[in-house]
C-alpha cells in the first residue's frame, strides 16, 4: 500500500548485496575445494586444503563451518557430530584409507558439483539484487536446469542462501541490519502497525517480520533476494498472507510502487445512508476506492486489498473518521486555522505554517506519501482529511 523512497532502497540494496555476496561466494569456494579433494590420493592433500582454505578471506570459524556442513553425516541429528574446531582438525577430513569423510557417499556429494558450478559470481549477485520480474525468471531457469533435486541438493541451496542464519541475531550482517538500513517504521502492506527496529549496543530487541513476496516455500533460491524481503507486521505476514503464492501480474509489490501513484485512496460511506446526518453517523464503511482502475493494475491492487483485509480492518477504525467529521462540524471547518491562530501564536517556538503541518502535528501522521512509512495510519488519516476538505492537496 505504501512504499519507501528510492534513495533508501538503493542504499540498503547496495549493502545487502555486498555483505551477503561475500558470505555466499565464500561458501561456494570452500565447497568447491572440498569437492576437488574427494578423489585426491596425494599425501599432501591435507596441507593443500589447509593452505587453500586459509588463503580465502573470512574468519576461520565461518570457513570451518562450511567444511563442517560438507562432512556432516546426513543421518546425524547432532550438530556437533564430527565437528572441526581448528585447521589442525582437517586431518579428520579423511578416513583411515586416506579418503574423504562425507555425509553419505562420494557419489551423492559429487552430484552437488553441478549446482555449485551453476552459482557463478554473476549469478549470485543477480539473485541477490534483481527486481521481482527478473527473480521469477531466475527461478524458472533454475527449475528448468534442475527439475528434480535430491534432499542433499535442496539442503545445499538452503545452506548457500541461508535465511535461518540471517534471522538468528548471530551474524554481523543480518535481518536487523537490513531492517535498520531500510528504516521502515510501519508495515508496507497495511500502514497500520509499527515495524520498528530497536537495538541497544549489542542487544537486538525487535524488528519487523520479513515477508517473502515470492514465497520461500516455493523457491528457496530467492530466500535472501533483496526485492523478495518485505518488512511487514506479524498480522500481514503470518496471519493473512502466510504462504500465498504471490506474483507480479496478480499482486502489488510495495518496493515498485504505492497506491497513491494509482490514485487509490481511502473513502467512507454510512452503512445506512438514510441515517447519515451531523448528529448520528451510525456505522461507517471504510474502503479503498479502486473504481477508476482497469486491467492488471486493478487486479493487483484489489488482490492486495483482499489478501490483507484492508477494507474490513480499516472499517474498524471508523472512530477516526467520525472524530474528523465532528471536529470539522464543531469548528465550521476551520479547526486547523483556529488552532494555528489562537494557540500557536502564544508560543516562542517555531510554529507550523500550513494546515498540513498543523494536521501532522495534531494527528501524529504525515501527509506526504513519501513519508507514510514513518508512522502508522498516515495514509488513512491523510485521505480522510482530503475528502473532508480539512486539508488540501
Amino acid at each position: 500500500m505504501i512504499s519507501i523512497p528510492d534513495e533508501k532502497l538503493s542504499g540498503a540494496l547496495e549493502v545487502h548485496v555486498d555483505e551477503l555476496f561475500i558470505l555466499i561466494n565464500r561458501k561456494i569456494e570452500i565447497l568447491a575445494l572440498c569437492l576437488s579433494k574427494i578423489n585426491a590420493t596425494e599425501t599432501t592433500r591435507i596441507d593443500d586444503l589447509k593452505k587453500e582454505i586459509r588463503s580465502l578471506q573470512g574468519h576461520y570459524k565461518s570457513k570451518l563451518a562450511v567444511v563442517n556442513w560438507f562432512i556432516k553425516p546426513s543421518n546425524d541429528s547432532d550438530e556437533n557430530s564430527g565437528k572441526l574446531e581448528s585447521y589442525d582438525d582437517l586431518q579428520f577430513f579423511f578416513n583411515s584409507d586416506r579418503r574423504i569423510v562425507n555425509r553419505s557417499t562420494v557419489e551423492a556429494l559429487s552430484k552437488t558439483q553441478n549446482i555449485i558450478e551453476y552459482f557463478s559470481i554473476k549469478k549470485v549477485k543477480e539473485i541477490l539484487k534483481d527486481k521481482p520480474d527478473q527473480l521469477e525468471t531466475h527461478y524458472e531457469e533454475f527449475q528448468e536446469q534442475f527439475s528434480t533435486l535430491s534432499e542433499l541438493e535442496i539442503e545445499l541451496i538452503k545452506f548457500l542462501f541461508d535465511y535461518h542464519s540471517f534471522t538468528k541475531k548471530t551474524e554481523k550482517y543480518d535481518a536487523y541490519q537490513l531492517a535498520s538500513n531500510l528504516g521502515v517504521d510501519t508495515c508496507l502492506y497495511c500502514n497500520r502497525n509499527y515495524t520498528l527496529t530497536i537495538t541497544n549496543d549489542d542487544e537486538k530487541i525487535i524488528r519487523p517480520e520479513w515477508d517473502h513476496f515470492l514465497p520461500k516455500s516455493r523457491s528457496i533460491l530467492l530466500a535472501l533476494s533483496f526485492y523478495n524481503l518485505i518488512p511487514s507486521c506479524h498480522i500481514c505476514n503470518s496471519n493473512l498472507k502466510r504462504d500465498k503464492d504471490f506474483n507480479l501480474k496478480e499482486y502489488f509489490h510495495p518496493y515498485l510502487s504505492k497506491f497513491d501513484e494509482h490514485e487509490v485512496k481511502f473513502t467512507y460511506k454510512p452503512e445506512n445512508p438514510s441515517a447519515f446526518n451531523h448528529k448520528s453517523y451510525e456505522r461507517l464503511i471504510i474502503r479503498l476506492d479502486t473504481d477508476h482502475l482497469i486491467g492488471d493494475e486493478k487486479t493487483r491492487i484489489e488482490n492486495n486489498i483482499n489478501v490483507f483485509k484492508l477494507d474490513e480492518i480499516y472499517s474498524h477504525h471508523e472512530n477516526i473518521a467520525k472524530n474528523f467529521m465532528r471536529l470539522k462540524r464543531l469548528s465550521n471547518g476551520k479547526y486547523l486555522e483556529s488552532i494555528k491562530n489562537d494557540i500557536f501564536k502564544s508560543t516562542t517556538e517555531e510554529i507550523p505554517k500550513t494546515d498540513k503541518e498543523v494536521f501532522e502535528l495534531l494527528h501524529m501522521s504525515f501527509t506526504d506519501p513519501e513519508f507514510f512509512y514513518k508512522h502508522p495510519m498516515s495514509k488513512f488519516k491523510r485521505d480522510l482529511a482530503l475528502e473532508l476538505k480539512i486539508i488540501k492537496e
